[in-house]
This record gives C-alpha cells, structure tokens and sequence, in this order.
C-alpha cells in the first residue's frame, strides 16, 4: 500500500465518529467526572512546549501548543491538529491531549519514531501542512499505564533522567492515568514509627530494592533486605519529581493505599487485632512468604489508613485516586458471601475516612489469577457494598482472558481494558495483534458497557515495542485497524522509508510470532533461560521458520536502514528470537542422543549446543539494550558503601536468575536475554547438564534430574553473590554479526525446512 493511500486511510479514519455521545456514560459515575487535572491550561501549556523543545531543539519553533479543554465534543478528552502559513497548530483538551496530537503529527506526518529500543527523530525539512483541520476525539477518558510488578522487574534502578523520559513518553502516547508507586516505603516508616515500630523491626519487614513490589503487595518480607535507609530517602525525592512532572502535563497519578499488609512487629504491639498469616507466597519460606494481615474489618485498618493517606497526601499531594488490592495472589480467610462484602466495605470505608473523594483503582488480576474462588456471585459480593464510580477495576489480562464479559461488566463498576502482554521483563517476542485491535473497541462497544480506558499494564518494558505503539493509540480509535496497513505504515516510521524485505519480515511476524490468538500466554522462556531438564517442551503458537523468514529478509534490507538506531535493536532481537528456535532444534538433537545411549554424538551435539550460547552472547554483546553490565551498573550507582552495594548487586542479579532463595519454584521467571547473562549463567548451566548426562551413560546410570537439580541450585545461589564484571558498553556490528550468524546456520536451517515438508 501507498504511503498516500495509508494516509488517506488515516484521515478517514480521525474524521470518523461514533453515534453515541461517549461522555454520557460519565453521568452515571459522577465522581469520576470530577476527577479532573490538577494544574491549570497554562502550566499543562509549558509543559508540552517543554518537551518539543526537549525533542525538537530549534525546529520546536514551528509548532504552536494551546490548551482547550471545551474542544471534545463527544468524548471527555480530544485534539486538533491544523496548520497556517508559519506553524503548525496543535490544540489539545489538556496538557496529555496536546502531547498526543504532537506524536499524532510527527508519526502520521513526518514518519517520526520514538521507543524504549531505538528513536529515529529525522523531520523532514519543512514540515508538512495540513490540508484542514484535523479533529480526534479521545474515546477514553483514562488511559492507564504501569503494572505493581513493572516497578520492580524495570523501573527500580531508575534515576529521574529515566524517569523523565518515560514521562514524557507517556505524555506523547496519550496516558494520563498512570500508577505511582515509588517513595512509599518512606511514608511508611514515618507511620510505623508514629505507631510504635523501630527501624530494626522495619529492617525485618522491607525486601530489598529488586523485591520491593511483592513486599508491597504483602506476598514477602525480609528477602533480599534490609532496605538502605538511605535508599528510603532518595526514593521520596525522587517521587516529588516524578509526581510534579506527571501533573504538570495534567496526568492523574494513582498513589498506594493500605491494604493490610504490615510488619510482624506490630502484632505484639497490638495484641488483640485481628491479624492472621498468609500462607507462605509461591514455596518462599515461613521466615520470608508468611506475613501478617490486618482484617480490614478491624478498627486498627482504618487508623493505618488514614495515617498513611494523610502522611502521603502531606508530602506527595493528590490526585483522589488511590491503589488498593487486597488478595493478590493471596487467598481471602473465608468463602462466605458476607465476609468479602464486609471486607470491601470496610476497606473502602478505611479510604473514603482519609479522602471523602477518593476512587479505588483495584487490579482484576486476582478475578484471573484465581477464578476458581472468585465464582461471580463472588465478584458480586466483593464488589456490591461500593457506590458505583468509587471503584475502578483494572481487567488486567484482558487481551487473553478478559473479566468483564463474565461479570456483566463488572456488576456496573466502571473499569479499564488492559492488555499485560510481558510477565517478568522477559525478552521474547510475543503479541496479540488480533485482540488488541478489536478487543477493547468491543468491549466499549457492548450492551450497558461500563468501560471507561484503556490501559497497558506490563510486568516488564523495554520489548515487543510495536505492541505498546498500537496500544497507545486505541485510547482513540473507534474501529478496528487493518493489521498489515498499520504494520507496513509503521516499519516506514521506524526505519525512514519502505523496503520490500522489512516489510515481507514484519508482515510474516505480525501474522505469526504477533498474533497469539489461541488465548495461550506465552512466558517468553527461551531455551538458554530454562533451567535444564530432559522434559522441556517448546510450547509456541507459531513455527520456527516464520522465525528464520524475519531473519533472513531482515539481513536483506537496504543499506540506508541498517544504520538506523532501530534497525540495530531490532536485527538483534529477530536473531536473538532465531537463535533460540535453533537452540531448542539442537536441544533435542542432545536428549536424543542420550536415549541412544551414545556418548560421541553426545559430546559432539552438546558442543554445538554451547557454541551456539558463545554465539548468541556475542550478538547480544553488540546493542547497549541487551547487557547485563547496564542493569547491575544501574543497581550500584545507588550507593558509595561497599557492603550495600554488594546488596544491591545481589538483588540485581538474584531477582533474574534465582528469584529468591536456592528453592524458589520462582526461578529462572523473570530471565532475560542478555549478554553477560547468557554466557556466565545460562550456559555454565547447561554444561553442568551436558555433563551430567554424559557421566550417566558413563557410569550405565539413569539421569538423576533432582540430583541435577541441588547442584545447579548451589551454582545458582553462589552467582548472584560473586562479583563478576560486565560489559556495560557495547562492542561489534550488530548486522555483521547476524549476517556471520546466518550464514553458519543456513545449514541448520535448511534442515528444519526439509524435515517440515
């Protein structure tokens, strides 16, 4: 397809409006119609100006920004984009509206690309006019960005320069309901200490940086701790920037609420509470998985509650909108009916005692992660004491298995379509193009639909770009996109121009690798991450050689592309991806021959085997965002004290591998690809395994997997402990080194081809 025919295709497609006025369904929750930025036109104004400068430099001249907030008109929120002689105009409802239609213009128009993987920022020499107005009506009047977890698996060694731009990428792509999370360990040691504690007992309470988001979630305590008490300071800084710069483009940040998650300490200073232990967390031990949690229904919650509002409110201010989850992947005391009503109740009365305008935002994954229990007369009762609009639900997982539909739209409570897409930070490719771009259109769609956002809630950023571009923008959308137009229009923006190769690559993997439309979600579990066995199943959506195509098309490119920024990331991530299909075809080659019995072919196919983990380490070895050197660099530029960081490092490396201690069925969850990672972790690994199943048939033994399994976790433990060093800058030609790469397994490829036919 044409460039001028997408862009026809486009316009048609802003020009499009819906037949209904979407802002009536804001009359039936009037409390989240008042909710409403906390900064005036002005203040939103500069911050958009401040960003193009940011972006543009002295091009950020040519645009004009104003703040309009009566320009919707069927919809809460909207932009116009226009043009005159001298500028172009871009006039958004408020400060994030703006900022969307700026990346609006400079993807749309000037084929602009900005990601986490690579930008390609070349405008053209003058920048396109507009032959009329353009109006786009946000359909959403939320639109939700961060999951718990991300704060933990790629947020947690931020500084605020990252910070900064990930703000200001959020602002671009339209959120302005994003989670804030950072900071609140400081508030709570001003609380517990009003109430009793020491910091030694918090030094028996807080995890450690890497483990903070499960600590606060009240899944475990202690591991990986204690928590610098100078790390608790900084993250309060930090937090007053983050929250300053959100508002001040007129974003709704959503600060922590209590749960009932507390010390264990505070059980002998309030003897008579109601305060039970949950059971031990995903196999951690009593010491770290058992913790302690407040009945909501106990007078002692709301006393906590209103403490820790009114501490946070004093030094971060707020926006009424508050995170509250009280059962994540915990289970409730009781099955009963009334005991989840009362438990609501008394939560949301515990709020509301702090902040009498305050809305619950609540993630639905535990209607996911356990619908077993949660039955809907379960969900009903749980949900049936709040007013209507005091709570949001998050339908977390929505893009594999949605809740609303089998909730009747959540019994009338509003909530918010959100696609997860990546568990652990892991970096294989996956997506589910087909869902994204009709699932959230249908579900606003629906009968009595109670939607009101979207969202995209990641445990992990940093991959699978393209799936967060589409997303961003059916914050708008009113109809579905047609997949390969949008794919064709986006490898133009991403790499400066149409090239027959890139396009053949993208389409086949949009098609495949993108389309997991089975309602399996895929853990991203490359081979080399897997901790070795003889049982590991390749369990993918989609074959090998869509895999192998990308990559040989990739290498096809004209040269004017391969140079590019995202052109780099992008051939290290479609090789990467090849070389652990290769690696799980040589996987079986290596079981094979130990059921054979044959020692020789044994060695010799367990060699390729590690050859081909030398190799996909020095590819990785090639692009700055596949490191392991930046991630632990990252951990230990937070202190100057030799034996904190010594802690730091360990939780930067524990929290990848092991995920806790030597035991933990948690292992290997959040892997990562990476270099330095792969060649000092992955495969020493499996030349243990290799090893062992070589001694096996040596001594005319079977392969004793849990034997295996105590001298791998021995390794596994003493790693994250040592101290290693790590690239932390990249060295070789990404290109260079996939051409090299396919050229020494064309062969291999070849024979999985012919075997498939």
């Amino acid at each position: 397809m044409t460039t001028i025919a997408s862009t026809c295709i486009l316009i048609f497609l802003y020009l499009f409006t819906i037949a209904f006025a979407t802002g009536d369904r804001y009359q039936r929750f009037p409390s989240l119609k008042a909710i409403k930025p906390s900064t005036d036109e002005i203040t939103q104004r500069n911050a958009v100006k401040d960003l193009i400068a940011t972006l543009l430099h002295e091009r950020a001249q040519e645009l004009d920004i104003k703040i309009n907030n009566s320009i919707p008109k069927l919809s809460p929120d909207a932009f116009e984009l226009d043009s005159d002689d001298k500028q172009i105009l871009i006039t958004g409802s408020s400060g994030v509206a703006a900022a969307f239609g700026v990346h609006h213009y400079l993807k749309y128009y000037c084929k602009v690309h900005l990601s986490w993987t690579g930008d390609r920022l070349k405008l053209p020499q003058t920048l396109p006019k507009l032959s009329q107005k353009i109006h786009v009506e946000i359909n959403q009047k939320f639109r939700y960005y961060f999951n718990a977890c991300t704060f933990s698996y790629s947020m947690v060694w931020w500084d605020w320069q990252r910070w900064k731009k990930e703000i200001d990428w959020m602002a671009l792509n339209g959120i302005n309901m994003p989670l804030a999370l950072t900071g609140q360990e400081g508030i709570w040691t001003k609380v517990y200490k009003k109430l009793g504690l020491t910091f030694a007992d918090l030094d028996n309470f807080f995890t450690g940086p890497a483990f903070l988001a499960w600590n606060r979630m009240g899944n475990i305590q202690r591991w990986a701790g204690p928590l610098p008490h100078d790390w608790i300071n900084k993250q309060i800084t930090l937090q007053v920037k983050i929250l300053d710069r959100m508002r001040k483009y007129g974003m709704l940040p959503i600060l922590p609420a209590f749960n009932g998650n507390i010390p264990n300490a505070l059980t002998k200073i309030y003897p008579k509470a109601k305060i039970v232990k949950s059971s031990p967390w995903f196999g951690f031990s009593k010491r770290y998985g058992e913790t302690a949690l407040l009945d909501p229904r106990d007078k002692l919650f709301i006393v906590i509650s209103k403490l820790f509002i009114e501490e946070e409110i004093k030094a971060y201010g707020t926006d009424h909108l508050y995170s509250l989850d009280l059962f994540n992947e915990i289970d409730p005391q009781s099955k009963e009916l009334e005991y989840l009503t009362a438990v609501s109740k008394s939560a949301y009365l515990a709020l509301n005692s702090a902040d009498t305008k305050a809305v619950w935002i609540m993630q639905g994954w535990m209607f996911y992660n356990d619908n077993y229990y949660w039955e809907n007369k379960r969900i009903q009762a749980f949900l049936s004491p709040i007013p209507k609009g005091r709570i949001v639900i998050l339908d977390l997982f929505a893009e594999v298995e949605p809740q609303y539909h089998r909730s009747n739209s959540f019994f009338g409570h509003p909530f918010i379509w959100c696609m997860l897409n990546n568990f652990g930070g892991n970096a294989g490719m996956y997506g589910t193009f087909e869902t994204i771009t009709e699932g959230a259109i249908s579900a606003y769609d629906m009968k009595n639909s109670t939607m009101i956002g979207t969202g995209m809630a990641p445990e992990g950023i940093g991959n699978n770009y393209i799936m967060y571009d589409l997303m961003a923008e059916m914050g708008w959308r009113k109809i579905a996109v047609d997949v390969r137009d949008w794919v064709v229009v986006y490898t133009e923006r991403r790499y400066g121009g149409l090239d027959e190769n890139i396009i053949k690559a993208w389409l086949r993997l949009s098609e495949t690798v993108y389309n997991c439309n089975d309602m399996r979600q895929y853990h991203c579990r490359a081979l080399p991450a897997v901790r070795p066995s003889l049982k590991i199943a390749n369990d993918v959506w989609y074959s090998a050689d869509d895999i192998f195509f990308a990559w040989e098309h990739m290498l096809r490119a004209n040269n004017e592309f391969i140079s590019e920024e995202t052109f780099q990331y992008d051939i290290v991530d479609v090789t990467r991806q090849a070389l652990q299909e290769l690696a799980f075809i040589m996987y079986k080659k290596v079981t094979q021959c130990y059921h054979d019995n044959n020692q020789e072919t044994l060695k010799t196919a367990g060699g390729e085997l590690i050859e081909l983990f030398t190799d996909m380490d020095t590819l990785l070895g090639t692009n700055s965002h596949f490191l392991l050197g930046r991630w632990v660099a990252d951990a230990l530029q937070h202190s100057n004290n030799i034996s904190i960081k010594q802690q730091l490092r360990f939780n930067a490396l524990n929290q990848i591998t092991l995920w806790g201690p030597s035991k933990s069925i948690l292992h290997d969850y959040a892997n990562k690809m990476w270099n330095g990672l792969v060649d000092k972790f992955y495969k020493k690994r499996w030349l243990m395994f290799i090893k062992a199943l070589s001694d096996s048939i040596s001594n005319n033994i079977l392969f004793d997997q849990q034997k295996f399994n105590l001298a791998v976790q021995k390794f596994e433990a003493a790693w994250a402990s040592e101290n290693n060093t790590y690239a932390t800058t990249s060295s070789g030609s990404s290109v260079t080194v996939s051409k090299q790469l396919f050229s020494k397994y064309k062969k291999n490829i070849e024979k999985y081809r012919q075997l498939q036919t």
